[in-house]
């Protein structure tokens, strides 16, 4: 249902996304577009009307379709990554020759992602139970030469993960000019280095009962953090400044610039917008106290950056489906309700603007250039696409 981690859903062999842009594609032409597309013969990247829809690397004379298993599209530095039975593999989508620009032979690779400026690459693999120590969550550097003893690429920086929830990833973060490297562990989100990797921690940020992590874009960077409810108190969402809040003190206990507290919730996913102004808070319960939903129930929960603003978003009542910001960040669609599911288009301060109807619906997908977007049914869904 979206590009970070796997496939995107498909609907008659036709992908449900609408691909990669360059900078001038963002200033709202067409020139630069790159459509990724998945057939039962495999996935591949077309280039856009400039270039005749072609495959890209088809001048080469090779076949660039690949059975992948998990997939990933950078929209912001036109890189393609998936992983397949045979490794994993880096093209850069944004010239007509498909160039690799990283390869590894790496098995059972199910998470992949790419830092902002496209230096870094993150993998995991499923743990092997018969080498329980093996570091299998790594990072890459793109490009570099550097190899193993085992004739591969060397990572830059690894360590042992047990699981990978999708609702967590990526482990790894990074802030927009790639400067340093985020990690959570028990109450604590740590930052790293890259040019020293080897110096283990600059600095972290404590937040007791940490559970997943988010760092916006933007300028003057945030970092959310979510702590489930235990013992009686409620779940939180908190935002804290990257630059002022993390430190290399023993003890630190920041107050944060924007907090909203609510119960009935046991895990989260943290959606900032591009401008790293406002954020969502997708929150999930494993029961349903109204017995109405077997799959539990969730909330939407809105804040802004500077506190001034924090809320529950009204939506219908059941399920949320998905909920998308726009690219530039000014708004975003939360496809909700029990079916025919509602969809609803916000402004950057939670104020609904526009109602699309209901209809069979589970998906909302953005151009890259916030210009239009599709509200479709996917899956198992008897659904439509508009």
């Amino acid at each position: 249902r979206e590009f970070a981690g796997r496939l995107p859903a498909t609907v008659g062999g036709a992908v449900l996304g609408l691909g990669t842009a360059s900078e001038d594609t963002r200033r709202g032409t067409m020139a630069g577009l790159t459509i990724l597309e998945r057939t039962p013969e495999g996935a591949a990247v077309r280039g856009g009307v400039e270039d005749n829809f072609a495959l890209r690397g088809s001048n080469s004379g090779v076949d660039h379709r690949t059975k992948a298993s998990t997939m990933l599209v950078s929209h912001e530095t036109g890189l393609v990554v998936y992983s397949s039975s045979e490794g994993v593999c880096v093209k850069d989508s944004r010239n007509g020759a498909y160039n690799v620009v990283f390869e590894a032979k790496m098995k059972h690779t199910v998470g992949l992602d790419v830092s902002p400026l496209g230096s870094f690459l993150v993998t995991y693999q499923r743990p092997n139970k018969d080498e329980p120590d093996a570091k299998n969550l790594k990072v890459f550097r793109i490009g570099s030469d550097e190899i193993g003893e085992d004739g591969e690429p060397a990572p830059c920086f690894s360590q042992p993960q047990k699981q990978a929830s999708q609702d967590a990833w990526p482990l790894y973060q990074f802030d927009k000019d790639e400067e340093h490297l985020y990690r959570a562990v028990a109450n604590e989100v740590h930052a790293i280095k890259t040019s020293d990797f080897a110096g283990g921690i600059a600095k972290k940020l404590r937040a007791k009962g940490l559970n997943c992590f988010a760092i916006s874009g933007g300028s003057g960077p945030k970092i959310a953090v979510y702590c489930p409810e235990a013992k009686g108190a409620p779940g939180c969402v908190q935002i804290f400044d990257v630059k002022h809040d993390f430190s290399s003190a023993a003890k630190s206990n920041p107050t944060p610039s924007a907090r909203r507290s609510f119960y009935r919730s046991s895990r989260a996913k943290l959606l900032w917008n591009s401008t790293g102004t406002s954020l969502l808070g997708w929150a999930f319960s494993d029961v349903d106290a109204t017995n109405q939903n077997y799959f539990g129930e969730q909330s939407l929960h809105f804040l802004s950056s500077d506190g001034e603003r924090e809320q529950l978003v009204e939506l219908k009542d059941g399920p949320i489906h998905d909920v998308k910001w726009a690219p530039n960040g000014q708004h975003f669609v939360a496809v909700h309700g029990f079916m025919p599911a509602k969809a609803t288009l916000f402004d950057k301060k939670c104020k609904p603007i526009y109602d699309f109807g209901s209809g069979p619906r589970n998906t909302v997908e953005w151009s890259p250039f916030s210009r239009f977007l599709i509200i479709g049914g996917v899956g198992n869904l008897p659904g439509e696409i508009a």
